[in-house]
C-alpha cells in the first residue's frame, strides 16, 4: 500500500508521531493509501519553517514566485512513497 509523507521545510518527512490515517477513494471507499497523522510537534515545525521562509519569499519578484508555483504539480507527482 502507498504510504505518503509530510512535506516540511523543503523535505519529505518520515519523522512524525507514528500514527497513520487511511486515505479513501471517495467513490468506492477503498483504502488507497496511508498518510501520516501529524501531531502538534509536526504542526509547530511546519509553521516555524513557513515563517522562516516568508521573508525570502516576499523578496522574490512575482514572476519568479509564479515559476516556483508552476513547478509544484510536477514535484507532488514525484513525491516519495513507501
Amino acid at each position: 500500500m502507498k504510504q505518503l509523507s509530510m512535506y516540511i521545510n523543503g523535505r519529505f518527512e518520515t519523522d512524525f508521531n507514528g500514527t497513520w490515517r487511511d486515505v479513501l477513494n471517495p467513490a468506492t471507499e477503498e483504502v488507497i493509501a496511508r498518510e501520516p497523522k501529524g501531531g502538534k510537534a509536526d504542526v509547530d515545525r511546519a509553521v516555524a519553517a513557513a515563517r522562516d521562509a516568508q521573508t525570502a519569499w516576499e523578496r522574490l519578484p512575482a514572476v519568479e514566485r509564479g515559476a516556483y508555483l508552476r513547478k509544484l504539480p510536477k514535484t507532488s507527482v514525484n513525491a516519495p512513497t513507501s
